[in-house]
């Protein structure tokens, strides 16, 4: 069944500070910002799926306001509706490293749209695999509007439609992508391996020295 997205969330749209964000370890608060989702490279190790978000460098701010308007809390789904990639991202264990102990002082920048799942209709895991989707990626970068710096605009994010099936079968389809992404990285890892044992032999070829099997 298809549902748009505004009757599956309550979608916020994150802190906007006024000065530019700078390394800080003096605030009231922990700030996560698009510097923070990782893709590949750095951390990237981490995670299982495409895309995470690292909680290990977050800035401190001290909020103008009411802060509490833009606490992320676990089960929260975090998108990003600013710049050329728009990701969602789930704050479960599965997408989130190191998972904090608390999140009480935990805002979303601006950046972000942070959306509050009704867990009776849709899964914080499934709707961010789901936001991820080449299809959907489309039909989000079609919505984007502007030159310098495009954007989702909430209005028409809200009108986006998702296949929604079941509670059941969410589980199941995020158990699977799961363990595909699980198998896609291990794969990766005994590749890198593999390669580093051939130049490994390929570079003793060149030097002379004889393989373990042929000094007997």
């Amino acid at each position: 069944m298809k549902r748009k997205l505004s009757e599956l969330v309550t979608i916020q749209i994150g802190y906007q500070h006024r000065e530019r964000v700078e390394p800080a370890s003096v605030g009231t608060h922990r700030l996560m910002q698009v510097k923070d989702v990782v893709t590949d490279g750095r951390f990237s190790e981490f995670f299982d799926g495409p895309v995470g978000l690292w909680t290990g460098s977050l800035y401190m701010v001290t909020p103008k306001g009411p802060g509490w308007k833009y606490q992320v809390t676990p089960g929260d789904v975090l998108f990003v509706a600013k710049g050329s990639r728009n990701f969602g991202i789930a704050v479960t264990p599965r997408w989130v490293k190191p998972f904090l102990d608390t999140w009480d002082d935990v805002l979303a920048s601006s950046q972000f749209y942070i959306l509050r799942p009704n867990v009776n209709r849709v899964l914080p895991d499934y709707l961010a695999w789901s936001l991820n989707q080449p299809t959907t990626q489309g039909r989000l970068q079609s919505m984007a509007t502007g030159t310098h710096m495009k954007m989702i605009p909430k209005s028409s994010f809200e009108e986006l439609l998702l296949d929604v099936p079941s509670i059941e079968i969410q589980e199941k389809i995020v158990t699977v992508d799961s363990l595909a992404a699980k198998e896609r990285q291990l794969l990766g890892r005994i590749a890198k391996q593999r390669l580093l044992l051939v130049q490994t032999i390929c570079q003793n070829a060149a030097k002379g020295i004889p393989r373990a099997s042929e000094e007997n």
